[in-house]
């Protein structure tokens, strides 16, 4: 069963954006993806339909400014993307193989306003980010074997 297609043309407009196409695709194809994306793998899957890449990045950009897609970082030079949600998640990321697994229930916001207390330069906490890094099950294996 495939969940619903959310409306992106909807959604740019509320965030007071230009509904293009290729905007429109950008987001589908975010939305298609099981994983965060880089630019090369967006660029890959908009095949054809595709903004050259310096756009690419222009829209991320003003998706990410506007709380449209999250902007992750698994350490491995560049940036990737997702749409965001409506759950808050994670993600767990295997240092050798790269597999991205989602992690839920991080509860970290309940933290936020014992933080504000010890560093009272600070008045409001409006994100975070939070990735974690190990070996998956196979790479462990792998490694044991070696």
């Amino acid at each position: 069963m495939s969940r619903p297609q959310p409306d992106f043309s909807s959604l740019l407009r509320a965030k007071g954006l230009k509904v293009t196409p290729g905007r429109l695709a950008v987001l589908l194809a975010l939305s298609k993806a099981s994983k965060p994306l880089t630019v090369e793998e967006l660029l890959y899957r908009l095949g054809n339909a595709s903004s050259d890449q310096a756009t690419v990045y222009r829209m991320l950009n003003i998706f990410r400014d506007n709380r449209i897609v999250r902007q992750v970082d698994f350490e491995h030079g560049h940036a990737h993307y997702e749409l965001m949600d409506a759950t808050e998640h994670h993600h767990l990321v295997c240092v050798s193989c790269g597999r991205v697994e989602d992690v839920s229930g991080c509860d970290i916001e309940k933290q936020y306003s014992g933080v504000l207390k010890k560093h009272s330069s600070f008045v409001s906490i409006q994100r975070h980010t939070l990735e974690l890094f190990g070996l998956c099950r196979t790479c462990e294996r792998k490694s044991r074997k070696q």
